[in-house]
C-alpha cells in the first residue's frame, strides 16, 4: 500500500496527509488505479467517468452511500484545487425521477375528503407512477391487472403499510368510477379482499382494534391454514413455533412489537373462549437457574466486602455462567481451557457488549480462584481464564460539547426557572454525574474557616464522598433550588410529591436546551462532565485536583474523561521552555550574553548540565531527561530554519 502510494499523484498525496482525507485512503487508491486503467489525467475527469467508477463497485447500499461521499470529498479537494473542470456538488443532487405529473383527476382525489391525508396522496402517487412505468392509462385499467399490481405492491411492503395502501387505493379507484374515469367496479374487488383467511367469529372481534392487531391477525390466521390447524387446536407450542417463523423475518423491535400484539390478540380469543389456554403463560419469565451451594457460599463472603450492585451482577454472571454448563452438559470439574474459550464465544453470539463480556468473565475468573482456594476445583482459575480470552475494551475519547455550544447551552439553563434545566447547569458547574445530582442532599452546602463554600457529594459511583469548591454563580444556583423546596425535604431536587427525580426528564430537559445547536453528537447529560473536566484541565488546573473534584481513584480515569487540546500542549511547550531557560540562567549568563548562534546555546547548556555529575540515581536520570529534550529542541529548530528559510 505504501508502495503504491509513492506512485499516486502529488495532489492525491497532499490530499491523504491532511486531517479531511485522512478516512479516504481507500478510495483515492482505488479511484486512481480505475482512471489510470481508463489511461486518462486528472484533469480529464468527468462525472461520467465517476458514475461509471460507482456503478462497478459491488457494495451494499448503506456502504455505497458512505463510499460515494468520501470520493467526493476527494473530488472537492480536486475541484478546490482547480484539478478538474467540474463541481462535485452536481454529484450529490438526486436525480429528478422520470415521471410525468400526476393527473387531473388524481388532483381532484387529493383535493377531496377521501384524499386529503398523507397516506392517500402518496397511494395516488406511487399508483400513477406504476402506470407509467407500463405504459397505462387509467381507462385501461381492468381489475385483473390491478389486482396483479396490489400483489406485488404488498410483497414488496411490510403487512401494515400494504393493508394501508390498499385501503386508501381502493378509496381512490371508487373515487374514479363515480367520476367515469375507470370502467369496472372496485366494490367487488374490496368484497374480495374480506375473504381474507381471518374466521368470521375472530374478524368480529377485531372490528374497533387498530389496522396492525388486523395485520398480525391475517399472518398468524394465514399460518394456520397452512397447518390445518383452527384457534381451538391451538397450545403453546405452536404459538412459539409461529412466533420462531415470525421472528426470522423481522429487526428485534419489529418483533418485539409484533409478539405483545399477537399475544393481546390471543387474550382477545381466550376471553371469547376460542382457545383452550390462558396467553398469560406466554408472557411468563422463565425461572431463573438455581446456583450450587458453594456459588451461594461465595456469593455471602463477598458480600461482605462488596456493594449491593456489586454483588447483583456477580449472581447474574454467576446463573448465566451455570445455565451455560447445564446447555453444553459439561461439568465444572472436567472444565479445561478451550471450554471457557467456548464460554466467551457464547458471551459474544447472544449480543453482549465487549464491556459485559470482559465483566461477567472477571466475576467467572474471582470466582473460579475462590473455588481453587476452598478446594471445590483442582484446574488453575488463571489457567482456565487466559488474558486473551478477555475481549479487548474500546477506547472513546471524551466528547465534551464545543465552546460556543457549551455558552449557549449555559444561557439557556441559566434563563429557565424550571429545577432540571437548574439542575443541568449546577452538573456543568461542578462536573457531577447524574446520579450524584439526582442523589444531592438537601443541606449540601459545607462552609470552610475562611467562610469558603463547598458542595458536598453523596456516595455515588466509586462509593466515596467529596467536596467539590464552588463560586458565587454555583452557589446561586444551589440556594435557588433551596429556596424552591420545603424545609424538610431530603434531596435537593425533588417532584411535588417528595419523589426523588427521574433521569430522563434531565435528558429531556437538556435536548430541550440543546434544539436548534450543532452539538458534533447526540445530547447526554454526562457530556456536561465531560465539559467540565476539559474545561478546567485547560484553563490550567493540576491533574491531581481535578481527579479529585471528579471523585476520580486513579489518574487514568482522568486522563480518559479529560481531553487535553492543542492549545494546551503548545502553551505547556512554550512554559517548559521558559522554566529551562530559567533554570540555567546562573550557570550560563554571561556567555549567553556573547553568543548569536541558539543551536550553539542549546549545546552548551548541555555540556554544562553533564558536567555536573551527582550520586543521586534520581537526579542523573533528571539530568539525562533534560539533555535529551535539548537535542531534540535542536533538531526542531533545524528544521524550522530550513523549512522557512530563518538565519540563525
Amino acid at each position: 500500500m505504501a508502495n503504491f502510494d509513492r506512485q499516486l499523484p502529488d495532489i492525491a498525496q497532499t490530499f491523504l496527509s491532511t486531517k479531511r482525507g485522512s478516512c479516504c485512503g481507500t478510495q483515492v487508491r482505488q479511484f486512481h488505479i480505475y482512471i489510470q486503467r481508463l489511461k486518462i489525467g486528472i484533469s480529464e475527469i468527468d462525472p461520467g467517468t465517476v458514475f461509471d467508477f460507482l456503478k462497478q463497485k459491488n457494495l451494499l447500499d448503506r456502504t455505497r452511500y458512505v463510499y460515494k461521499c468520501q470520493l467526493l470529498t476527494y473530488l472537492d479537494f480536486l475541484f478546490e484545487c482547480r484539478k478538474i473542470g467540474f463541481d462535485p456538488k452536481l454529484l450529490r443532487i438526486k436525480p429528478m425521477p422520470n415521471t410525468k405529473p400526476i393527473p387531473e383527476q388524481a388532483l381532484r382525489f387529493i383535493n377531496s375528503s377521501k384524499g386529503n391525508s398523507a397516506a392517500a396522496v402518496a397511494a395516488a402517487r406511487n399508483f400513477h407512477q406504476w402506470l407509467n412505468d407500463i405504459k397505462l392509462e387509467l381507462a385501461d385499467l381492468s381489475p385483473k391487472i390491478f389486482s396483479e399490481h396490489l400483489e406485488d405492491r404488498l410483497k414488496s411492503v411490510a403487512a401494515s403499510t400494504g393493508a394501508v395502501y390498499r385501503m386508501h387505493l381502493l378509496a381512490y379507484l371508487e373515487f374514479q368510477y363515480q367520476a367515469n374515469q375507470i370502467t369496472f367496479d372496485p366494490a367487488p374487488l374490496r368484497e374480495k379482499l374480506k375473504n381474507c383467511p381471518i374466521p368470521e367469529n375472530c374478524r368480529l372481534l377485531l372490528g374497533n382494534k387498530s389496522q396492525s392487531m388486523t395485520s398480525i391477525a391475517r399472518v398468524f390466521h394465514a399460518w394456520l391454514n397452512s397447518k390445518n390447524l383452527s384457534p381451538s387446536d391451538l397450545s403453546t407450542l405452536h404459538i412459539n413455533e409461529f412466533m420462531m417463523f415470525r421472528l426470522n423475518k423481522l429487526t428485534v423491535l419489529s418483533a418485539r412489537n409484533s409478539t405483545n400484539i399477537l399475544l393481546r390478540y390471543l387474550d382477545l380469543l381466550y376471553s371469547k373462549n376460542l382457545v383452550n389456554f390462558d396467553p398469560a403463560i406466554l408472557r411468563i419469565k422463565p425461572k431463573t437457574i438455581e446456583l450450587p451451594e458453594h456459588a451461594k457460599t461465595f456469593l455471602v463472603h463477598h458480600g461482605i466486602v462488596s456493594k449491593d450492585t456489586t454483588l447483583k451482577f456477580y449472581t447474574s454472571s454467576l446463573r448465566r455462567f451455570y445455565k451455560w454448563l447445564n446447555t453444553s452438559q459439561r461439568e465444572l470439574i472436567k472444565l479445561r481451557p478451550f471450554d471457557l474459550e467456548d464460554f466467551a464465544l457464547h458471551l459474544k453470539t447472544n449480543d453482549l457488549k465487549a464491556i459485559t463480556r470482559n465483566s461477567t468473565l472477571v466475576c467467572l475468573r474471582v470466582y473460579l480462584r475462590w473455588l481453587n482456594e476452598h478446594g471445590f476445583l483442582n484446574e488453575d482459575a488463571d489457567n482456565l481464564i487466559k488474558p486473551e480470552t478477555f475481549p479487548k475494551l474500546p477506547r472513546y475519547l471524551p466528547r465534551p460539547y464545543p465552546q460556543e455550544v457549551d455558552t449557549a447551552i449555559q444561557e439557556r439553563l441559566s434563563k429557565s426557572k424550571d429545577q432540571y434545566s437548574l439542575g443541568l447547569l449546577l452538573m456543568r458547574r461542578t462536573g457531577l454525574r447524574i446520579s450524584e445530582l439526582i442523589n444531592l442532599d438537601f443541606n449540601c452546602l459545607q462552609y470552610s474557616h475562611d467562610n469558603q463554600h463547598f458542595l458536598k457529594v453523596p456516595l455515588g459511583k466509586l462509593n466515596s464522598e467529596r467536596l467539590v469548591p464552588i463560586d458565587d454563580v454555583t452557589l446561586k444556583i444551589i440556594k435557588t433550588l433551596q429556596r424552591d423546596r420545603p424545609k424538610n425535604s431530603l434531596t435537593l431536587l425533588e417532584t411535588d410529591n417528595g419523589v426523588k427525580t427521574r433521569k430522563d426528564l434531565y435528558s429531556k430537559a437538556l435536548k430541550s436546551a440543546c434544539n436548534g445547536l450543532d452539538l458534533h453528537g447526540p445530547a447526554h447529560t454526562h457530556r456536561l462532565r465531560h465539559t467540565f473536566a476539559t474545561s478546567m484541565l485547560n484553563g490550567g488546573m493540576s491533574l491531581v485536583g481535578l481527579m479529585k473534584i471528579l471523585g476520580h481513584n486513579d489518574h487514568r480515569m482522568t486522563l480518559r474523561y479529560s481531553a487535553i487540546t492543542t492549545e494546551t500542549v503548545r502553551d505547556e511547550y512554550m512554559t517548559a521552555l521558559e522554566k529551562i531557560a530559567d533554570r540555567y540562567k546562573g550557570i550560563v549568563a554571561d556567555e549567553l550574553k556573547q553568543l548569536h548562534d541558539p543551536l550553539k546555546s542549546l549545546r552548551d547548556i548541555a555540556k554544562r548540565i553533564q558536567l555536573h555529575s551527582s550520586k543521586d540515581p534520581s537526579m542523573e536520570k533528571k539530568k539525562s531527561a533534560i539533555v535529551r529534550r535539548l537535542n531534540r529542541m535542536e533538531d526542531d529548530l533545524k528544521i524550522l530554519a530550513s523549512t522557512y528559510k530563518i538565519e540563525l
